[in-house]
């Protein structure tokens, strides 16, 4: 399991940042505010780097956006609201929608009911 480790932003950065993420300190949040266009090649290029996604967002991609029109949003209002709901459906998918064979290959949180896996993949 990886431990976050918070991340420290200047008050420039936590400026920008609060235009365009739900929540500046825990590991949970979203984008809003950006262009698909955007999100994507965040992630694309977010899933060959060692940075943290804010991080990258702020070295990489500020640069080249007009940031002018998003000085008045916070995304980060209604933030505890958000998150306890996210969480909530989170717990609730995994638990009572997913196929019990999906929950039971993940290494992480593996639930004390799964046997372990056959090498033939007959337990699929």
């Amino acid at each position: 399991m990886h431990v976050y480790v918070a991340e420290e932003f200047t008050d420039a950065e936590i400026a920008v940042l609060r235009r365009y993420f739900t929540n500046l300190e825990g590991p949970v949040f979203a984008l809003v505010n950006l262009p698909e266009v955007v999100k994507g090649a965040l992630f694309a290029r977010y899933s060959r780097s060692s940075k943290s996604l804010r991080r990258l967002f702020l070295d990489e991609f500020v640069g080249d956006l007009d940031l002018s029109g998003d000085a008045s949003i916070d995304a980060t209002v209604g933030l505890d609201r958000a998150t306890s709901s996210i969480r909530g459906s989170l717990s609730s998918t995994a638990t009572t929608r997913w196929p019990s064979w999906v929950a039971c290959t993940s290494p992480v949180n593996r639930p004390a009911t799964c046997s372990p896996r056959s090498s033939s993949g007959d337990d699929l």
